[in-house]
């Protein structure tokens, strides 16, 4: 029984995609959109209400309660804010997307580097392999379609071009 060998392949872009993807998250989670204003994935802007209360208190102090509301919709952060954080949304879910696809990729290459390493160098030689005689070549050939490198068409192909040649 074969112990199996360790897998090969290309690591780094599995950690690219994840870093990408956590910065994203990171990055949308913490990185304040505007002055006054919250991280593009907050689902309120508490600092922007805030600063519209108590500049709306302001203004009442100064002025009558009815102008005050009238100043009001002029110091609207709430609204600007939430308007740049769905601007900004989109910009981090995109660099999340980013590193997903830049995971996927990297699996994709692996599974590749991982099957490439799996073929054995006589397979790509085929002048040495005819040397061995007939009895190794259908050997060797039984031993590749066991490992799923040929069908068994392409075995009883390879068969018969042997016993005949």
């Amino acid at each position: 029984m074969e112990t199996p060998e360790k897998l090969r392949g290309p690591l780094s872009p599995f950690i690219l995609g994840i870093l990408i993807a956590v910065a994203g998250i990171i990055c949308g989670l913490s990185v304040p959109v505007g002055a006054y204003c919250e991280s593009a994935f907050s689902q309120t802007q508490h600092s922007a209400k805030k600063v519209d209360l108590d500049r709306a208190y302001s203004n009442a102090m100064k002025v009558d309660l009815h102008q005050a509301y009238s100043i009001l919709p002029e110091t609207d952060y709430e609204s600007v804010c939430k308007a740049s954080a769905a601007q900004w949304s989109v910009l981090w879910w995109a660099v999340i997307a980013l590193g997903v696809v830049v995971f996927c990729l990297g699996f994709v290459l692996w599974n590749r580097a991982r099957r490439i390493a799996v073929i054995p160098a006589t397979a790509h030689d085929v002048p040495a392999a005819r040397v061995q005689g007939v009895a190794a070549e259908l050997a060797h050939l039984a031993q590749l379609r066991d490992q799923g490198m040929l069908t068994q068409s392409q075995f009883e192909q390879q068969k018969a071009k042997l016993l005949d040649g």
